[in-house]
């Protein structure tokens, strides 16, 4: 009778995954290559992506650059409520002919002119204007801050799920390398065993075959990895020549069977910490201001205006100082506008205002509708992936068990070699589908943390 060649180790397949400190090392392309275990001084924690990311992705520094200049624009509109100071100069030159009575000739008169002015102007009514561009300014200030927010909210989910998927191809790989390397054994026992006319050719072939196909899933497997890898190295702006070892955290302490909260609950606490959802209502209130800045294009407005200015010429009597002394004036006035017709400019402003704030009430509902839709599903998937885990480890056990009395069974020679490579594969579908299950289960779980305002779990 032949030996045991097909029973995989349970302790390597059945649970197929790595401890907290450990990485997989690989190498070569394909065929055999030893798993090893061993401590990396350098490996990426879960919250360490996400902390990078939320400072280094290149859509976050967007994002932060459109806050700098909604900054510049509140110091600008603060300003405004401030006199304007400037100074002015111009300086001349002229040449032509004069009559002089003294030799009753005309005379050639060349003459160097300079004037010289500081003016300054401040507005001291305007119907509100500047104080509600201020207001305004203040509140989009406040939007361009939620919007970084929002935009590390995303790449902290995006990151999360790409961190899941690495994890998940480590996982496959790290099963993938202990079927390869139990299908060698078993490939080489059998080639002993056929070298002594214990098996038939067709029975070697096979199992040949079985190694083969091994081989190609392990291939497979490092490829998943290093796209998945390439992947969430993108998230994190990293560059080419830097490496990424990601610590892979202890997924069985997490409860992916605990009771979900009410979706319902879900949404109420969300409306309340969800970056988008503020900025969409301070929105509104920006629009609302802008509609009292429009309207100020109606009202009077009052401006104070005082300049100081002198001047200078050559062909004065006067030496250049005196000059601009006796030359020197004050100027001091008062102005008032009335707007009394601006080819309806004014209150198409204030129409398309107001129609504005009603399009930023609408996009407010429209935001609090989108939030719902994405929490019940995220809810709705969350249930299903619970379901589909418990499913898939009910189904992994009894594949488990299966394959085991199979191969007990072919030892003995109540089985074929087909029915063995056949509880094999199911064996094999049911660690994958339960692998998929698992992290399916531990992103939807993190998505709803995500919008109760909790921390990962890992």
């Amino acid at each position: 009778m032949m030996p045991t060649l097909f029973m995989l180790p349970l302790s390597l397949c059945l649970s197929a995954s790595l401890s907290a400190s450990d990485t997989l090392s690989l190498s070569g392309e394909s065929g055999i290559t030893a798993v090893e275990k061993k401590q990396s001084p350098a490996t990426w924690t879960l919250q360490d992506c996400i902390d990078y990311a939320r400072e280094n992705n290149l859509q976050v520094k967007s994002s932060q650059l459109d806050r700098q200049s909604a900054d510049v624009e509140l110091k600008t509109a603060k300003a405004s409520r401030w006199p304007s100071l400037s100074f002015g100069s111009t300086q001349g030159f002229s040449n032509g002919s004069k009559w002089n009575e003294g030799n009753g000739n005309f005379v050639t008169d060349p003459q160097y002119t300079g004037t010289y002015n500081i003016s300054a102007s401040v507005t001291l009514y305007n119907g509100g204007k500047v104080n509600n561009t201020i207001k305004q300014q203040k509140v989009l200030n406040q939007v361009s801050r939620f919007l970084v927010e929002k935009a590390q909210n995303d790449i902290e989910l995006a990151v999360t799920a790409s961190f899941l998927e690495v994890l998940y191809a480590l996982e496959s790989l790290y099963t993938d390398s202990a079927v390869l390397q139990n299908s060698l054994a078993q490939w080489e026992k059998a080639g002993i065993q056929y070298e002594e006319g214990a098996i038939r050719q067709s029975e070697y072939a096979r199992i040949q075959a079985q190694y083969e196909s091994d081989n190609y899933n392990y291939v497979v497997s490092q490829n998943n990895l290093r796209n998945r890898k390439l992947e969430l190295k993108q998230l994190l702006e990293l560059g080419p020549d830097e490496r990424l070892e990601v610590a892979v955290p202890d997924t069985k302490a997490l409860d992916l069977n605990r009771t979900l909260p009410a979706a319902a609950d879900i949404y109420e606490n969300a409306l309340q910490n969800m970056p988008e959802i503020k900025a969409s209502e301070l929105r509104v209130s920006a629009s609302e201001y802008a509609q009292k800045v429009a309207r100020a294009q109606m009202i009077p407005s009052l401006r104070l205006s005082a300049s100081v200015g002198t001047g200078y010429y050559t062909s004065g009597p006067f030496t250049f100082l005196n000059q601009m002394h006796n030359n020197l004036n004050e100027n001091l006035s008062l102005g008032i506008t009335i707007p009394i017709y601006q080819n309806r400019t004014a209150k198409s402003s204030v129409e398309t205002a107001k129609i504005n704030t009603e399009q930023a009430l609408v996009d407010l509902q429209s935001q609090q509708k989108q939030l719902l839709k994405e929490i019940e599903q995220a809810w709705q998937d969350a249930n299903s992936a619970q379901s589909r885990f418990l499913a898939a480890s009910r189904q992994h056990e009894a594949a488990s068990l299966s394959y085991s009395l199979v191969t007990e069974e072919y030892q003995v020679g109540g089985k074929s070699l087909v029915d063995v490579l056949t509880e094999k594969s199911t064996y094999l579908s049911s660690v994958e589908e339960m692998l998929k299950a698992k992290y399916q289960a531990v992103l939807s779980m993190r998505l709803l943390d995500f919008y109760m305002n909790r921390p990962a779990a890992f």
